[in-house]
């Protein structure tokens, strides 16, 4: 995104399940905003500007947050940490911002996407993703929004590890296990063990 974008959410002071219910029937979703120094404050806002906002910015965007009718002014540069949706209704229930500190690392899951055409695909195997996120520790200033894995040269047989990822500077992973992320398995193969199980 070229430009940072400011959400505007608005304090609220009548907390519990009531309270969270029945602004819920007003198209209200309520929130917690977490600051950098670990207070919470209890926020509100329309569904359809928190919808937009998750669908612009996903987990791993950050934004500005305002918070109006605060006791003191805030204004924040943000993460969602949390977005829950009802069980079976497209509207979200309860959301969490987290304020973060430019200096100090987050620690936080990210999309891994993976690019390019495996060798192993075109003779007969298939690509098998073990892993779609992966557990970076980070500045919010080195944080990406995704992390790019080329396949490309995966042949049947081989897979591609946590440590093979390239990582950009200032990024690494929280886990020092070296698990498999992607794969290029024997469709022949992978029958055969189908029919095993069966």
């Amino acid at each position: 995104m070229s430009e940072k974008l400011t959400f505007k959410v608005q304090a609220r002071t009548d907390l519990g399940k009531g309270a969270n219910r029945r602004l819920r029937e007003k198209g209200l979703v309520p929130g917690v905003f977490y600051t950098p120094s670990g207070e919470n404050i209890p926020i509100q806002v329309d569904n359809l500007s928190l919808q937009k906002l998750a669908d612009a910015v996903g987990r791993t965007i950050l934004f500005d947050v305002e918070i109006e009718g605060a006791e003191k002014a805030v204004a924040q540069e943000s993460l969602i940490w949390s977005y829950q949706h009802h069980p079976y209704k497209k509207m979200p229930q309860h959301f969490d911002l987290l304020g973060v500190d430019p200096d100090k690392e987050i620690k936080l899951d990210v999309p891994l996407e993976y690019v390019g055409t495996a060798k192993g695909t075109k003779v007969g195997g298939k690509l098998e993703v073990y892993h779609k996120r992966m557990t970076i520790i980070t500045k919010p200033g080195t944080l990406p929004n995704k992390i790019k894995i080329d396949v490309s040269e995966l042949e049947i047989g081989q897979d591609l590890r946590a440590a093979d990822v390239k990582l950009p500077d200032g990024v690494r992973r929280y886990s020092q296990a070296n698990y498999a992320v992607v794969g290029v398995i024997s469709t022949r193969a992978s029958a055969a063990a189908e029919a095993a199980e069966a």
